[in-house]
């Protein structure tokens, strides 16, 4: 191949014969090595992560060769293509030298800044002589904050996903950071980052947040201006991340990849709910896009007896996807938050786990298996190694046993899509249905051609989607994502005169015992979410809200409080109005008055002179401890009056000794 004209550098890597060639072109760069030409999008061959996968598929320079690393590393560290990069962009995200950190408004000069100099980042302070007819700025004294050449700052926007958190990029000598400004101040540590000025390193990485970088959080599928686009490696990959890589390969004959569906599901005594499981999972790829519109995609449980063919609806989806992740049972909130973050590909577990056991045992886990089915985003900080941005952007498809199932919480339950398939409605296996174990290479990427197709008719129908589900309620939210699912398998099938068999689709029974479960175990995680909001949001020291000074203003404020002494929860009817909002919007619930919900959690509008001022048409409700549990805790104890008038039904104040005395079973007292 002739040398291609223009500007163009050849790069020859240290200690191999291997040769690139380096090129301006419209887009960005052009790569050209060993015969062939690729021109890559210049904020792609700027990111290590990017520039590496590129190599690996294009020139055949496998990921996990450290000659790989190499490459890549001699590339984006090359002079010359730097300069090729400066005269794309000139400057582009190059951080200002100086950030003014205190201005002195007597001389109007700064006294106080932070400079950048080619061997680190610098704190200069300053004074003023005065001994001149104008006052001259003088030098003091000068400490390195960071020791290290930062070259670029940029702002990173996740692209498909709406965010609130800032995201950096900070090129310091040969390492590129990511990650909120708490986590690349930890990570600059590295670079003898002065901890005790931290803050100065932080106004000028702040100040410097002018050019903005688009990059994925994860890999997998993602609908950014209404297209899909497939990531194939992770943008944001802090120390807790997995390093996953995704791709969905090119070719397969169609056809025969839904013969070989049809098969199979039609091997089930009830065709029905195995098309339901496989409609749900070819379009769970999209948690994030239908948690945007509508703040609501519950996860999948296949629950049943073993060897009724619940772990062979998996392997079709892993098929499907061209995605072998075998997730295991998440044991603390923690690994859970991980699994969500992993991909946009839905998990899915293998049969034989226990997680519905770990999340019955583990409130925090069981807190975000519920939040990450109605919020993209799960706020949590914390150290470099377990702490970051953590975004839910995956659902859950869990292979479970009944008795799992059944012990779970109803407001747990209403976060999941439940498929039951009894033995008598189970799979049936022979020879002739190619299941997954069975199916040639050729087989499998006639299945994954599958999901090419599932794609495309989905981004024709995004905002025919968008729509649908602007209107719909939960109950519909359900029916709709399986039927979205069955219609687009359907549409492909029927290209080939394939009929699918029609979906089971499961309802929601207003009428049952969950309808009041959903009510009362959903009540404390809506008190505690507010709690957090309000404390999230006020800028006080102190939030009023749990053993308030002023319980009135508590109550006027919030609408309610808590009493850790009493372990109840005081509020009055503003707080059930809301409450009834909440439980339609987040659990699909027909409208509820504040008097059907009180009656439900148990409580009645009172007078209460215990938490201080009197407190007129208020409820209280006891969430941990019962009220007759903590009366007689208090026997033969000094008390307060309050507790005395609180449990005259349980004992009376004995004057003469001073304590309380609780009353036996049959009314006579303790002590004697």
């Amino acid at each position: 191949m002739m040398m291609p004209e223009g500007n163009c550098t050849e790069v020859k890597i240290p200690e191999t014969e291997l040769v690139f060639t380096i090129c301006v072109d419209a887009p960005g760069l052009k790569l050209i090595h060993n015969n062939k030409e690729v021109t890559v999008d210049l904020k792609d061959f700027e990111n290590p992560l990017a520039l590496r996968a590129i190599l690996d598929q294009e020139f055949n320079i496998d990921l996990k060769d450290p000659l790989n690393g190499r490459i890549a590393f001699y590339l984006q560290q090359n002079i010359n293509i730097n300069k090729l990069i400066n005269s794309l962009n000139k400057d582009k995200a190059i951080p200002e030298p100086n950030v003014c950190i205190h201005f002195n408004d007597r001389y109007g000069e700064c006294d106080k800044e932070v400079v950048l100099e080619d061997d680190g980042l610098k704190l200069f302070n300053y004074s003023f002589s005065t001994e001149k007819k104008e006052a001259e700025r003088v030098l003091n004294d000068h400490y390195y904050l960071v020791k290290g050449k930062i070259k670029k700052i940029r702002k990173i926007k996740l692209k498909g996903i709406p965010v609130h958190e800032n995201l950096l990029k900070v090129d310091i000598d040969n390492t590129t950071l990511i990650g909120d400004l708490e986590e690349i101040l930890d990570s600059l540590k590295n670079f003898a980052l002065d901890h005790t000025k931290r803050h100065y390193v932080s106004q000028f990485l702040y100040d410097n947040m002018t050019i903005e970088e688009e990059m994925y959080y994860s890999p997998g599928p993602w609908i950014v201006s209404n297209k899909i686009e497939i990531a194939e490696v992770p943008g944001y990959l802090p120390p807790w991340k997995d390093f996953v890589k995704y791709e969905l390969p090119a070719g397969g004959n169609v056809e025969n990849g839904i013969k070989l569906l049809v098969s199979i599901i039609n091997g089930y005594k009830n065709p029905n709910k195995a098309m339901a499981v496989i409609a749900y999972g070819i379009i769970a790829w999209a948690k994030h896009f239908f948690v945007e519109n509508f703040q609501y995609f519950p996860h999948m449980v296949i629950s049943g007896p073993n060897q009724t063919g619940k772990s062979l609806l998996v392997d079709i989806l892993r098929t499907l996807y061209n995605f072998w992740d075998e997730e295991k049972s998440p044991k603390s909130d923690f690994q859970l938050r991980k699994i969500l973050a992993k991909t946009t590909i839905p998990a899915m577990f293998t049969e034989g786990n226990f997680f519905s056991s770990f999340v019955q045992t583990n409130d925090k886990l069981l807190s975000t298996l519920t939040v990450a089915a109605t919020s993209n985003v799960i706020l949590e900080g914390g150290s470099k190694e377990y702490g970051g941005v953590f975004l839910a952007i995956r659902s859950l498809i869990v292979p479970a046993n009944n008795t799992d199932v059944e012990t779970l919480a109803p407001y747990v339950r209403d976060k999941m899509i439940i498929i039951d398939i009894p033995r008598d409605e189970g799979y049936t296996d022979t020879h002739e249905i190619k299941t997954p174990r069975r199916m040639t290479k050729e087989d499998k990427l006639d299945m994954a051609a599958i999901m090419r197709e599932v794609f495309n008719i989905f981004e024709r129908k995004i905002n025919e989607i968008r729509q649908a589900l602007n209107v719909a309620s939960r109950e519909d939210a359900v029916k709709y994502y399986i039927t979205l699912g069955y219609s687009i398998l359907s549409e492909i099938a029927s290209k080939y005169g394939i009929k699918l068999p029609e979906p089971y689709i499961p309802g929601f029974n207003e009428s049952d015992d969950d309808f009041n479960e959903v009510v009362k175990g959903a009540f404390l995680q809506f008190v505690n979410e507010k709690k957090q909001n309000i404390i999230k949001t006020s800028d006080r020291d102190h939030v009023d809200v749990i053993d308030p000074i002023d319980p009135e203003s508590a109550l006027q404020n919030y609408g309610f409080f808590i009493s850790t002494k009493h372990s109840t929860i005081v509020f009055n009817i503003s707080l059930l109005t809301e409450y009834s909002m909440e439980l339609t919007r987040k659990y699909g619930l027909p409208k509820l008055s504040w008097r059907r919900i009180s009656e439900i959690l148990g409580v009645k509008r009172t007078m209460l002179t215990r938490y201080g001022p009197t407190l007129n048409n208020v409820f209280e409700y006891q969430f941990k401890d019962s009220k007759e549990t903590y009366c007689k805790s208090l026997d033969m104890k000094e008390v307060k009056e309050e507790d005395i008038e609180y449990c005259k039904e349980y004992g009376y104040y004995d004057t003469e000794n001073k304590i309380f005395r609780v009353f036996n079973d049959d009314k006579t007292t303790s002590g004697y």
